[in-house]
């Protein structure tokens, strides 16, 4: 009875994992059931939220995906359990009249938030995370795209320091229009006749109680909220994707999945006229039994690396002299994929040639960033990560290129110092330690914060396994409640936000007493990135 369309967001969610989208699905309709048990949210369950007049239901943008305007400040944080489960109910009625204007196989809709009035003072840290989080559990890959109007500094100056962590497809999402621009930008995805009249259009704003319709709807309502359209179009054909042989198999759990045969090669010679698309077909893997399964993970891994490798050199003859470890990063960080792998390090081979022509960077280079004293060498954790101590505090802003460039240098020499004190070759990450006291947005480098963290993760990437973050400021905390549901599931384990009271004992349950910096509870002194 379920419509395809709904189906294949779960599938899309799931990047086509076929037992993952089947899991989420299923976990989707038991919540259903049990959350909205007669098929819809009645007015009467929502009438505190309704009284806000906080959104709108409004047109259509040139797409066809139905818009929704919220006004941000006009929201009121909940105040208890009770207060809370009336916001979710009124997320899922919303949710739902706007899944109920979506034309026949249109799968996405359009916000226009507007945050005007609104500030942390305003901000629900208890009801942020619950309500993404069902929005991207049980309504996935909904939302098209979100223009965010009138967004005070501090969300613009947070976003420059963790939109780089986001998934791809999510920060595509979001628009950040310019205040002097608001009506230009709209108009250019969304007709001046379906634009509301405050932001330069000619259609008036609807209260979502009073817009039921408003576009083509879909044929039939199924009563777990799901709708039925006629089948005309395949999730194949929709996904663009040609799937050659499928096999059901059974998991470890009895879940029948899919094992799909993706191999159709023929021996591929390396040389100048192969790419590495061709190389990532050789490699040829049997998933089918799953009592070896962590053996095979590592014959692939090394296949791949061996076949990167190859390539690689005979691209670069120079990186012959670069360690496994460094190319394995690069593999891991592009997932395995030895095509977009070989482009990454050889990326970096470029850039590394021309920033840093000596093969390092002297001290002599960043003496105004050494003189901070901001970065400190510490000793290891427990699993042999070296460990390093950054004062956010002491960072002082760059005014101008030359200290911009003096900046990126001193980045460049930190984590080469970094990455010489990892053991053996065999360890590839390390721990970091981020004492923010006295740090604010008012001293963020909104110009240098982006372009630092482009280095890391272009030119390092994976090599930062855990950050403790302690003595956060508020806005930090606040923001991460907001972002931190789009931020990818490795990215996010690897932030640790220290209780403030429980400093030590965190740091203790990774960290050996004897290695711990003795301003924190530890018996080591700490010694300056230069002095290593």
């Amino acid at each position: 009875e379920v419509d395809d369309v709904v189906l294949k967001r779960f599938l899309r969610h799931r990047k086509l994992d076929v037992e993952k989208a089947s899991d989420s699905f299923l976990k989707y309709l038991t919540w259903r059931n049990t959350f909205v048990p007669n098929g819809s949210i009645s007015e009467s369950e929502i009438q505190n939220q309704l009284a806000l007049k906080k959104l709108f239901l409004q047109g259509f943008d040139k797409k066809g995906r139905p818009i929704a305007v919220v006004f941000q400040g006009r929201d009121v944080p909940t105040n208890g359990k009770k207060s809370l489960d009336e916001l979710k109910r009124y997320m899922v009625y919303i949710l739902d009249k706007i899944c109920a204007r979506m034309s026949n196989g249109q799968e996405q809709f359009t916000a226009i938030v507007d945050l005007k009035g609104w500030g942390f003072s305003n901000f629900d840290l208890n009801a942020t995370p619950l309500i993404l989080s069902m929005l991207q559990e049980y309504y996935p890959e909904t939302v098209g795209q979100i223009y965010m109007i009138n967004q005070p500094f501090t969300l613009r100056a947070v976003w420059k320091i963790v939109s780089p962590f986001i998934r791809s497809n999510t920060k595509k999402k979001f628009v950040f229009v310019d205040n002097n621009k608001v009506t230009q930008t709209l108009v250019q995805d969304i007709d001046e006749d379906q634009l509301p009249e405050i932001y330069g259009g000619k259609l008036p704003l609807v209260v979502n109680s009073d817009n039921v319709g408003g576009g083509p709807v879909w044929q039939q309502r199924y009563g777990s909220g799901l709708w039925i359209s006629d089948k005309s179009s395949s999730p194949g054909a929709a996904c663009g994707q040609t799937v050659k042989t499928a096999t059901p198999v059974f998991s470890k759990r009895g879940r029948k999945r899919m094992s799909f045969s993706v191999c159709d090669c023929e021996s591929v010679e390396m040389g100048s006229t192969s790419s590495s698309k061709d190389v990532n077909k050789q490699v040829i893997i049997n998933m089918e039994s799953s009592t070896t399964i962590t053996t095979t993970d590592q014959i692939v891994q090394q296949q791949k690396l061996d076949l990167m490798r190859s390539f690689v050199e005979k691209q670069d003859p120079t990186s012959k002299e670069v360690d496994d470890v460094v190319l394995k990063r690069f593999l891991r960080h592009r997932k395995l994929d030895v095509e977009k792998a070989s482009e990454s390090f050889l990326k970096y081979r470029s850039w590394r040639n021309t920033f840093v022509p000596n093969g390092s960077i002297s001290e002599s280079e960043i003496q105004n960033q050494l003189s901070h004293k901001k970065l400190f060498m510490q000793g290891f954790d427990k699993k042999g990560r070296p460990l390093a101590v950054f004062f956010q505090e002491r960072d002082v802003p760059t005014n101008g290129k030359k200290s911009l460039d003096e900046r990126k240098r001193f980045l460049v020499y930190s984590l080469d110092k970094i990455c010489a004190r990892m053991s053996n070759g065999h360890q590839e990450q390390f721990s970091v330690i981020v004492d923010l006291k006295g740090w604010g947005l008012s001293n963020l480098d909104l110009n240098a914060v982006p372009v630092l963290l482009s280095i890391l993760q272009e030119y390092y990437p994976e090599t930062v396994e855990q950050m403790y973050l302690i003595n956060q400021p508020f806005t930090i905390r606040a923001v991460w409640k907001i972002v931190s549901p789009f931020i990818r599931s490795n990215t996010k384990k690897k932030f640790v936000f220290v209780d403030n009271k429980k400093v030590t004992p965190t740091l203790l349950q990774d960290i050996d007493e004897d290695q711990l910096p003795e301003i924190y509870g530890g018996k080591l002194p700490l010694v300056p990135v230069e002095d290593f």
